[in-house]
């Protein structure tokens, strides 16, 4: 296009955006005569292209704003006009091609609105050729990518509310003399499940697409989304739900399937509430109160219906569907007290509505299966414990934490039949015995892997624990269970905790099974795996998720080098002005997905969320509570100063000892663990730290615990101390800020020239060698950061950056070489050496994150790289864990000399070497 031609597009253009300004509901005949100038102006624009034009961003942008045109014009219902704009935006995808991925991505979701439009309520073909091009748009801009995932879930949301419309037009009628209440509960969350799923595609169509506009510049109109929710919303779909349940209360008092004072409070309860099934008010006091008393009224009804009859009769006595169904109803009434808590949120409401329906069909199930232990039992296993475990998940939404766990990452998938167990051979037997009476099996002792990484795999994918503290003559077996009864709590983990006359760590919130020695023992262990399985956490609904979502605001929210976190953060934050747990945890989840770091994750603990305060260390000091650590706990606090907050547990206001320690923890900074004598209470504490991921360092008196560390912690390094000044110099290097770490660097670091254990490690000791000799002669990396290319802008200290970096660059080669030499003495090299093979690739990459050409200053990312993959491996498949050195080491390279973009962008390497999911990167 000529200069002429681009101003008399641009012209329209403004012309466009005027009239919408002015006219923002599309109305009016003002609007309809500027739009109708706008496409005629257009028009003769596309008429003026070349015959012979085979690809034209330009030409293709025309013909999209003429799409465009004729979508507002149609105000995205008017079939003529949609089909002229289908076809403009054939014409500009033809001239398109993929020359330019952000024009094929706006260009591909004005023609899905289009094709939607074009689609109204019945055209389904439509539909899906819109939803196709929306996954095009997210291969065409990855940019775009977690938007686009909110707008396919929004019309898939659409297209599944069509389907159930049908299943709803095809649903028979019901003979209220024969349907049971089993068909009720079907049908009534049909109905329920259409009606929520109808309010709430309004507002999440016009939301992601507004969102999706707003990020790429597009034009876009909603209103025949919300034209086609009113069309498919049609009468008053809450008195349809109360006319059906009364029909089928009806019949079942006339058939006497419901005994008389039962019939009598739920016909009470049902006028009551009947009261409330019409038209909503337009008064926000008299909704709100309305809305009070329904879910006021709704919890006295679910009692009451705890024991459906089904038309069936109760399983007998001593049958496994009758020791089931009893804590079946209570799991039901749980259910249903969360999701009619006030201020749920819609989706949080909707979720708890689906699980408290499905609970009641299972319920069916456990009728049908009566004194069939063996159908009971495949139940149980294939879909019972399944929905108790998910059921405990939304219970304990409100507790979703940011952690970075101590053992990495791990893909799992839960067993809800497997049992996790820690403690004696002799009691293991024993549950062992109880575990096969509820149809549940222990999962066997890890071998030839890493102890505490493996331990912790386990735990994440068992159904549920069991901690055995019966071994009061063998601490270090104690603190083993008790270590791993913190890890479970901090993971939220149904427990099961065994004593006999010896007491449990503090109060550990359990009621424990006391054994007796006798036959009973296995039966009574049984009643609390099945009690543990089916029965949700006693704390109740929390509100933590809040918290976390400004964590992860806060941490990542100037994040400009990830656009999609950008997007979804905002998202987040706009979630926050009226809470719903559900839409947040979408949100949260989305976010760490795009941030690919796949060290951060989401825990649900048996508590809420609390983390640091910013700006401030916080040291947490566990220790044992005996007069003789008077004297160390003095030291510690003396050496925090004024500098570092001192926190100690006794010193904490809560009564509740071990939720006030789980809330001491996730406000720490840093945690000193002083296991002096393999404390039990300590060894939980620990557990809870390991599993947040925070910085913690265990410290022990000289001599007490090397030979008997249990084996989660046995491969960690234990600073031993032997008096004051020792155990003041720990702490100090502890909690020392990364600015002393820098002044502090060691003069020399060690180093290698040439290894002849792998030739990639030695060509990459030559290549590092070069890069620092170089650097001697040239000064470059001292001119790098006086001209502030990189992070550091503090021109005073230049001289300690440059010998940090030197020393540090120069320490990669022995690390490499350390490393491998341990993996191969303890014969895991074959498992390693694919990590190996992706970092020395790296290395060898001159166009990496920070190109080689830059001298000194160039091999920093690879540097960084290397010895962050070193810590992970070691971590991982070693079981060796970081020094306080090494971390505060990483974080200064990290964040003074590396900076964004590119620290993240290398976190992210490093989570892909780990885990095999790195590309190759070639010479």
């Amino acid at each position: 296009m000529n200069a002429q031609q681009l101003a008399r597009r641009a012209a329209a253009a403004d012309r466009h955006d005027a009239a919408k300004a002015r006219w923002p509901d599309r109305g009016g005949a003002g609007f309809t005569v500027e739009l109708e100038a706008v496409i005629r102006e257009l028009q003769a624009l596309t008429g003026e292209m070349p015959a012979d034009t085979r690809a034209s961003v330009e030409w293709a942008r025309t013909f999209r704003w003429l799409g465009d045109a004729y979508f507002d014009l149609a105000r995205g219902t008017t079939r003529e006009l949609l089909l002229r704009g289908a076809e403009a935006y054939r014409s500009a995808e033809r001239l398109l091609a993929a020359s330019d991925p952000l024009e094929l991505g706006k260009l591909q979701v004005n023609w899905a609105n289009t094709l939607r439009g074009l689609a109204g309520i019945e055209d389904r073909g439509m539909a899906d050729a819109a939803l196709e091009k929306y996954r095009l748009l997210a291969q065409h801009d990855p940019h775009l990518l977690p938007m686009v995932d909110d707008l396919l879930a929004s019309h898939e949301k659409l297209l599944s509310i069509w389907a159930m419309r049908d299943q709803m037009a095809a649903m028979p009628t019901l003979d209220p003399a024969t349907a049971t209440r089993a068909d009720v509960v079907r049908m009534n969350t049909q109905l329920d499940q259409a009606a929520t799923q109808i309010r709430l595609d309004a507002s999440t169509i016009d939301r992601s697409v507004q969102r999706l506009a707003e990020q790429a510049g597009l034009t876009v109109d909603t209103s025949e989304a919300k034209q086609q929710v009113a069309q498919l919303g049609g009468g008053n779909e809450m008195a349809m739900l109360f006319d059906l349940l009364r029909q089928r209360f009806e019949g079942e008092v006339r058939e006497g399937k419901v005994e008389p004072s039962r019939a009598a409070a739920l016909s009470r309860l049902l006028d009551e509430l009947q009261e409330f099934a019409g038209p909503p008010p337009d008064d926000i006091a008299e909704l709100a109160y309305r809305t009070t008393r329904m879910r006021e009224l709704i919890a006295r009804i679910v009692p009451l219906m705890q024991r459906p009859s089904h038309g069936l009769s109760m399983p007998p006595e001593g049958s496994r569907a009758h020791a089931v169904l009893l804590r079946w109803a209570a799991l039901g009434t749980q259910i249903a007290a969360l999701a009619n808590r006030p201020n749920a949120g819609p989706r949080t409401a909707e979720a708890g509505r689906s699980l408290f329906a499905d609970a009641a069909l299972l319920d069916r199930e456990l009728y049908v299966a009566g004194d069939d232990d063996v159908a009971a039992l495949t139940l149980e296993r294939e879909r019972l414990r399944g929905h108790a475990a998910e059921a405990r998940r939304f219970a304990l939404l409100g507790n979703l934490t940011l952690a970075r766990p101590s053992f990495g990452p791990t893909e799992v998938h839960v067993h809800t039949d497997r049992v996790f167990f820690a403690g004696s051979s002799a009691v293991r037997t024993v549950v062992e015995r109880a575990a096969s009476l509820v149809g549940m099996r222990l999962q066997p002792d890890p071998a030839g892997e890493v102890y505490g990484h493996a331990r912790w795999v386990q735990l994440r994918e068992a159904g549920l624990g069991v901690f055995d503290f019966t071994s009061a003559r063998t601490p270090a077996l104690r603190a083993t269970v008790a270590y791993e009864l913190g890890l479970a709590r901090s993971l939220g983990v149904p427990v099961v905790v065994i004593r006999d006359d010896a007491k449990v760590p503090f109060d550990v919130a359990v009621v424990p099974v006391e054994l007796r020695g006798d036959d009973s023992d296995a039966q009574r262990i049984a009643a609390a795996l099945d009690d543990a399985s089916y029965s949700l956490p006693a704390e109740g609904a929390s509100d933590g998720i809040v918290p976390t979502a400004r964590e992860l605001i806060a941490r990542h929210g100037d994040d400009s080098a990830h656009p999609g976190v950008a997007y979804l953060l905002r998202e987040l934050g706009d979630r926050l002005a009226e809470p719903d747990a559900k839409a947040i945890e979408h949100s949260l989840r989305a976010v760490l997905l795009q941030l690919a770091d796949a060290g951060l994750v989401l825990l649900q603990p048996a508590w809420p969320a609390g983390y640091p305060a910013a700006g401030r260390p916080r040291l947490f000091h566990v220790m044992p509570f005996a007069k003789e650590f008077d004297h160390a706990m003095a030291v510690v606090e003396r050496t925090c100063g004024h500098d570092v907050d001192y926190a100690r547990h006794d010193r904490t206001a809560d009564d509740r000892i071990i939720v006030s320690l789980w809330h001491e923890i996730c406000r720490a900074s840093h945690v000193l663990v002083d296991i002096t004598g393999l404390n039990e209470n300590v060894a939980m504490e620990l557990g809870f730290a390991d599993a947040l991921g925070k910085a913690a360092l265990l410290v022990a008196r000289s001599g007490t615990v090397r030979a008997g560390l249990f084996p989660s912690i046995e491969v960690r390094r234990v600073h031993e101390y032997a008096d004051d000044a020792q155990l003041a110099g720990i702490v100090a290097r502890f909690v020392r800020p990364a600015a002393a770490t820098l002044a502090r660097a060691p003069k020399t670091w060690p180093s290698l020239a040439a290894s002849t254990a792998r030739p990639g490690i030695a060509a990459i000791a030559a290549q590092l060698e070069r890069a620092l000799r170089e650097d001697a002669t040239t000064d470059g990396l001292r001119a790098l950061l006086q001209q502030g290319p990189l992070a550091w802008t503090n021109p005073g200290s230049i001289p300690e950056v440059v010998q940090f970096v030197r020393g540090y660059v120069g320490s990669v080669g022995a690390a490499l070489e350390a490393t491998w030499r341990v993996a191969v003495e303890r014969g895991v090299a074959p498992r390693v050496a694919p990590m190996f093979d992706r970092i020395e690739q790296y290395w060898a990459n001159p166009h990496d994150v920070l190109p080689d050409h830059l001298g000194l200053a160039g091999v920093c990312d690879d540097a960084y790289l290397a010895h962050q993959a070193m810590l992970a491996i070691r971590g991982r498949e070693l079981g060796i864990m970081p020094s306080p050195e090494e971390l505060q080491h990483g974080v200064v390279m990290r964040n003074v000399v590396i900076g964004e973009p590119f620290a993240s962008q290398l976190d992210a390497l490093v989570v892909q070497i780990v885990l095999g999911a790195g590309p190759a990167w070639g010479a």
